[in-house]
């Protein structure tokens, strides 16, 4: 689990500004980073890092076992569904190259603050819920800002599995 101390004191300053402005703990935050996008605020868009390690797992396994979206390319699909409520996420060459093309010039323009929070507030938590702010308030009853550890990490785990 990436910690708050351990980040630069530019990106502990992004994590705090979120926290205050969307009343999320920062510790959610932290975990949302730390399980989609542990590199967040060291890459352009696309962590080759990652891409590199789950084409190996990929490959070794003849079949797509791991992913490598970085938050930047998760918008892409979380704009998708917006436009088109049928849209579906399948695994495929073209939408992972749409992906990519889509995160790269999306960091050009936008600083890391905005990807975050524009991923925070609409990813989709299932019941035709967006946002941990709307998920916190629909699952436990509460503000988002008063969640447990346990709380918080069913929230993270509605990110892969949002209609379980």
């Amino acid at each position: 689990m990436v910690k708050l101390s351990a980040l630069k004191l530019f990106d502990r300053n992004i994590i705090r500004n979120l926290s205050k402005e969307l009343y999320l703990d920062h510790k959610l935050i932290l975990q949302v980073i730390y399980k989609e996008d542990k590199r967040f605020f060291y890459h352009n868009g696309i962590d080759f890092i990652r891409v590199f390690g789950a084409l190996s797992v990929n490959v070794r396994k003849l079949k797509i076992k791991q992913g490598a979206s970085t938050i930047s390319q998760q918008l892409y699909d979380i704009k998708q569904q917006n436009l088109n409520l049928e849209y579906r996420r399948k695994r495929t060459i073209k939408r992972k190259i749409l992906q990519t093309l889509f995160a790269l010039n999306y960091e050009k323009k936008f600083n890391k603050e905005l990807i975050l929070k524009e991923y925070l507030e609409n990813i989709y938590m299932g019941y035709n819920i967006f946002g941990f702010r709307q998920a916190s308030q629909f699952y436990f009853k509460k503000s988002s800002k008063f969640l447990n550890q346990e709380e918080i990490s069913f929230l993270i785990k509605k990110i892969q599995y949002p209609n379980l």
